[in-house]
């Protein structure tokens, strides 16, 4: 289905991993969702606005390996919403913007 990773310096977004990689191993991620959150802490080094990913998983939809994730703000907004399914990577979506914090 899906692998998450913690804050990477303002990165979060999320890609289907199904071309191959020279000079790594595996080479192939066979269609794996790879996707990160973003700054989530208060500790140092950027302005970017705090938020965490959140996942949604019904049970109902296992079978099709879906699920639905975003980034949900500091403020309480949304940010990135995305269905990971077959058909990610494909699909199109709203651009996100990068909002700065305003609690700095």
């Amino acid at each position: 289905m899906a692998v998450f990773s913690g804050h990477d310096h303002g990165v979060d977004w999320c890609m289907k991993w199904s071309k191959d990689l020279r000079n790594n191993s595996p080479a192939n991620g066979n269609g794996l969702n790879l996707c990160f959150n973003r700054h989530s802490g208060y500790g140092g080094y950027s302005d970017w606005a705090r938020g965490a990913r959140q996942i949604v998983i019904e049970e109902a939809k296992l079978g099709a390996s879906e699920l639905q994730t975003w980034i949900r703000l500091e403020d309480g907004s949304i940010s990135g919403q995305v269905t990971l399914n077959s058909t990610y990577g494909t699909d199109r979506y709203p651009a996100v913007t990068k909002s700065k914090s305003t609690s700095l």
